[in-house]
C-alpha cells in the first residue's frame, strides 16, 4: 500500500482553496484543507501532492453575452436563489493568454478574477 496525496484547488477572492486527500488503493486515509494566498503556495503544499487538479472553466465565449455561457445560465436556473449567485461566468476567450505556463502561475501575485 503506497499512499499518495492529491490536491484539488479553486480560486476565490483571497487566493486558492485547496483540498488535499491522502489515499491508497482507492481508500481515503486522510483529508485536509488549506487556503493559499498565491499559486506558488499551492505548488509548495506540504505534503507535496502528486497531482494538483485546478478548477478552470471549459468552453469560453468569443464575445460577452448577458448571463454568460448557456451552462452558466442553466446552472443558475436550476439552483435558484440564493445559490444561483454562486455561479460565476468566466472571462471571454480574448482575456486569456494561452498557453498558460507553470511560470505564469508562479509569478501570479493576485488570485484569479472571477465575475
Amino acid at each position: 500500500m503506497n499512499p499518495s496525496w492529491l490536491a484539488g484547488v479553486d480560486g476565490f477572492r483571497r487566493g486558492w482553496f485547496a483540498v488535499l486527500v491522502n489515499h491508497a488503493q482507492g481508500r481515503v486515509i486522510e483529508t485536509r484543507h488549506q487556503i493559499c494566498s498565491s499559486f506558488k503556495e499551492v505548488l509548495n503544499l506540504t505534503p507535496a501532492p502528486k497531482v494538483i487538479a485546478i478548477d478552470i472553466p471549459i468552453g469560453l465565449l468569443d464575445k460577452p453575452k448577458v448571463g454568460g455561457r448557456e451552462c452558466d445560465r442553466e446552472a443558475r436556473r436550476l439552483l435558484k436563489r440564493p445559490r444561483a449567485s454562486s455561479v460565476f461566468s468566466p472571462p471571454i476567450r480574448k482575456d486569456f493568454r494561452f498557453p498558460i505556463s507553470k511560470e505564469d502561475f508562479i509569478r501570479q501575485e493576485e488570485p484569479p478574477r472571477r465575475g
